[in-house]
């Protein structure tokens, strides 16, 4: 497995490539994307802003992305997991405590959060295996199959 952080102007191939991943997602997780979702092109624009880092996770081709926001709060950032349907567990978990030990090491990172669809055992279970707890926080945003989507705050502080 290897990390790299990605460029928006140089590797549009590989955000391609990542934004394609969603056709192959279940309904509801398709709806949950669209709730907080962008196109590629805005995507891009905002990561020229140096407002967000992408480390594509590349096993040996490109299998899982990782967003981190850096504008959320004095040393507290977010983060945004995308992956290709079938991805192991174990290797995003591997490329997630990759990405933020060297936050907490090189950017004095003291805390991030991910939002995660309620019902996304799996992600739920990835956060899990990189320090994250759920904190209580719950919000609704999108609808899907008429219902409203319910996310769960996922977080991980430095003690």
């Amino acid at each position: 497995m290897n990390l790299r952080r990605l460029d928006p102007d140089k590797d549009r191939a590989v955000y391609e490539e990542v934004f394609s991943w969603e056709k192959d997602y279940p309904r509801w997780l398709r709806d949950a994307e669209k709730s907080c979702g962008m196109s590629l092109d805005e995507f891009l624009a905002k990561g020229k802003l140096e407002e967000r880092a992408d480390i594509g996770i590349f096993n040996p081709e490109i299998t899982g992305m990782v967003s981190v926001n850096f504008n959320r709060a004095p040393k507290v950032f977010e983060a945004h997991i995308w992956a290709r349907r079938g991805t192991s567990l174990e290797t995003l978990a591997e490329a997630g405590l990759q990405v933020r030990n060297s936050l907490a090491m090189d950017l004095g990172m003291k805390g991030f959060f991910v939002w995660v669809v309620k019902r996304n055992n799996p992600i739920k279970k990835l956060c899990a295996m990189i320090g994250c707890v759920f904190d209580g926080v719950t919000m609704l945003d999108g609808e899907s199959h008429g219902r409203p989507i319910e996310w769960v705050r996922m977080v991980w502080l430095k003690t």
